[in-house]
This record gives structure tokens, C-alpha cells and sequence, in this order.
């Protein structure tokens, strides 16, 4: 708030806990409305001397639950709307918390300040000295041969300098090895160009549960096992034939193609990660479809299409011979790959496809998925900080 905050960002983090072990959850919408900066006053006493007011200054929003409303492993589904004069939070389709942007919000707060925005004088500030008539960035008065500049704006910014749009991290740009990152899992971001309403949110948040089968009335906790993993890459495939891609896959998935009308039973792919080897595992190739709207006149006719997942699932076996993990205790349970066929019937047409990888514990009867970890090794393996590739002590370490 030292008169340069600007843009927005949507948090979220674990607040309290109670006797119970179960935690608070706060969702967190902070954002730079326009009205907010029309006076310097507004930045308090610690904006830096001659700013002069239009920069920006940081407006929150938080919402704390009760204890237990969300636990680890569950999926929350999000959302922050900005309407021009006030910020609304909302989780699991329920609007949580409401707030105006500035003082007269009836009158409008105006739009979001960003940091690619000139916010220039007299419009939007008074003109500092010497900048009449040029229209100077507020808090610079480099237009008119001075050298002061509170705050980049647009291109002012030297390279580096210059707001990312980031997701899972918040950049600082200063101390690129400080900034906070996201852990967990993050699925499905949109940013829209309207505040979306209760009845749209409300909506995708019942899609959501479609597509990942949550039965009605329960909550969206859905099972991920995270004592094991598999390590996913961005690779586009093989240059060779026959794949014939630009850009070979980081190992793991071994392939990123498949014509199902040429595979053959025998056609397997490989996957890197930790397998408990008496588990059970499969490989399921999914996709979400619209379905379609009820017949006219039916009872209780929704106004919004909903969507369901299909899927193709195909048996994975493990790695009976482990290659890079040495600890005796390690190499009885664990293994790091397993080979997995290839689908060899898809009845949805040319689609991108999700992969996931289920697995069943032994002595259980229900399938659930395992951790996905992003392939930040060349070998999609465990790297430790003090150790090579060869040694395996459950921590996935990027330096």
C-alpha cells in the first residue's frame, strides 16, 4: 500500500486449528479499483514523497470458514467477481462473503487499476511540477526532464521488471528465489471479462461435481493418494516416425499421441514415478462432454447444459525391477515405472484426452487417484538437494 499496489490476486490459505485438528480455511480477493486512487491521502503516511495520487492502492477481501469446512486432499472450487463496485468470494458455488471496493460504491469504484496501465495527469492526478500540458505518468515527472518515478508503469518498466501474469505463484520480482508458490493441485483457471452471477457460479460448480462424479449431496472430496506419484511432462512427442512431433516427451508419459485405429493390444507406454508394487494400477484416458438438454416440457428443465465425464481405462502392470532406487526397505515395496497399455478403442472423436493413473491398495476394494508431480527432472524422477539420481529418500526436492 505504498501507493504502487495494483492488479489483483486471488489466495487462499489454512487459518486456525481447534481441539479437533481441523482448520480454518481463508479465501482472500485483493485488488486496485480506480476510485481507491484518485486521493494520496488514501495511501497513509508510508507512500514514498511525492507520489502524488492515481497509482493504486490495494483494496481486501477475506473470507474465513469454520473449522473443518475443508480438509487435505479436498477440492474447493473458487470464485472472485469484481462488478464495478464490489468483490464477492465464493466456494463450493455458495457466495461466502461481500464487500464494497470504496467508500460510495452506489456511485461506482471504476476499473481495476493494472500494472500495464498510464495512469496519466490531470485525468487521474494532479500533474507533478513541470508536467502541465504533457501528461505525465502520475508520481513521475520524467516527461518534463526530471528523473523521479514512484512507480513503473507500462512501459516504463525495465525488462524484468515488468508484472507477470502468474498462476500458482506470487513473482517477486526483486527476489525471484523468495516468491511464494502454490502446492497442491490447481484445475480449470478462467479469468473472465464479466462478474460472473450467483446462478452462473452456483451452475459451474454443479458441472464440476458432474465431471468429477460427485454423487448429489456430498461434498467435493475427492480421494488422492500422495504416498505415491507419477511424474507428467509437457512434451509434444517424437520427431521420429512415426509420431513425427516437434518436441520429444520429458520421459514420462513415454508418448503423447495415439492413433487408436492403428494401436494394437500389444502397445504399451511407460510412466515414471513411485508405484507400491503391490498395488494395483490402471491408466484412465478421460474427457468432458456436454450433454444434452432435457426434451421440451420435461419436469425440472434446467436452463444450463452439464457436462460428464467419459473415459477409456486400460491395465497398467509395475517394474519388477526397479533402476534407480538402492535402499533395501525401498527396492522390496517400491518401484519407479509403470508400463501401461495403450487404449485400443476411443468412441469421442480427435480429442485431447487427460490422463490420470488410479491404483487399488491391496486388501482394498476402491480405485483412487495418485499424486501428479510436473517432470522438473530430466529423468522425472525423486532429486534430492544432497543426493543424485540414484538415491530415493521420499523428497522431491527443485533446486
Amino acid at each position: 500500500d505504498c501507493g504502487c499496489g495494483k492488479g489483483w490476486m486471488l489466495a487462499w490459505r489454512f487459518g486456525s486449528v481447534n481441539e479437533y485438528g481441523e482448520y480454518q480455511l481463508i479465501l482472500s480477493l485483493v485488488i486496485s479499483v480506480a476510485e481507491r486512487a484518485k486521493n494520496a491521502e488514501q495511501y497513509g503516511p508510508y507512500y514514498p514523497e511525492g507520489i502524488g495520487p492515481g497509482i493504486g492502492i490495494l483494496d481486501y477481501n477475506e473470507w474465513t470458514s469454520d473449522h473443518g469446512f475443508a480438509k487435505d486432499g479436498d477440492w474447493v472450487h473458487v470464485v472472485a467477481t469484481y462488478d464495478g463496485s464490489h468483490t464477492r468470494i465464493y466456494a463450493n458455488g455458495t457466495l461466502q462473503q461481500e464487500k464494497p471496493s470504496c467508500t460510495f460504491p452506489e456511485e461506482g469504484c471504476g476499473n481495476i487499476v493494472y500494472p500495464a496501465a498510464y495512469h496519466t495527469c490531470p485525468t487521474h492526478c494532479t500533474c507533478p511540477p513541470g508536467c502541465e500540458g504533457k501528461n505525465c505518468p502520475c508520481g513521475s515527472n520524467k516527461l518534463a526532464g526530471g528523473t523521479f518515478a514512484a512507480c513503473y508503469q507500462g512501459t516504463d518498466a525495465p525488462p524484468g521488471k515488468k508484472t507477470p501474469l502468474t498462476i500458482g505463484v506470487l513473482a517477486d520480482l526483486d527476489r525471484p528465489a523468495a516468491s511464494p508458490v502454490h502446492i497442491g493441485m490447481i484445475k480449470r483457471v478462467r479469468v473472465g471479462k464479466k462478474a460472473a452471477s450467483p446462478a452462473y457460479v452456483a451452475a459451474q460448480f454443479q458441472n464440476f461435481k458432474d465431471t468429477f462424479n460427485i454423487p448429489a449431496g456430498e461434498t467435493s472430496n475427492i480421494p488422492v493418494n500422495k504416498s505415491s506419484y507419477w511424474a507428467h511432462s509437457n512434451g509434444q512427442g517424437s520427431p521420429q516416425a512415426p509420431m513425427c512431433q516437434p518436441n520429444a516427451p520429458l520421459r514420462s508419459p513415454s508418448l503423447t499421441y495415439v492413433n487408436v485405429a492403428e494401436s494394437l493390444a500389444t502397445d504399451t507406454f511407460t510412466v515414471n514415478g513411485l508405484f507400491h508394487r503391490t498395488a494395483e494400477f490402471r491408466a484412465r484416458f478421460s474427457h468432458r462432454i456436454l450433454l444434452p438438454l432435457p426434451a421440451a416440457g420435461a419436469a425440472n428443465v434446467s436452463v444450463h447444459r452439464k457436462f460428464t465425464k467419459v473415459y477409456v481405462e486400460t491395465a497398467c502392470t509395475v517394474n519388477a525391477n526397479p533402476t534407480r532406487l538402492k535402499t533395501g526397505f525401498i527396492t522390496r515395496l517400491w518401484s519407479d515405472k509403470l508400463t501401461c497399455n495403450v487404449p485400443t478403442h476411443w468412441a469421442y472423436g480427435f480429442k485431447a484426452a487427460v490422463l490420470d493413473i488410479l491404483q487399488k491398495p491391496l486388501g482394498l476394494t476402491e480405485w483412487e487417484y495418485i499424486w501428479s508431480r510436473l517432470c522438473a527432472s530430466s529423468f522425472c524422477g525423486f532429486v534430492g538437494l544432497l543426493t543424485d539420481r540414484s538415491e530415493f529418500d521420499r523428497t522431491w526436492a527443485i533446486k
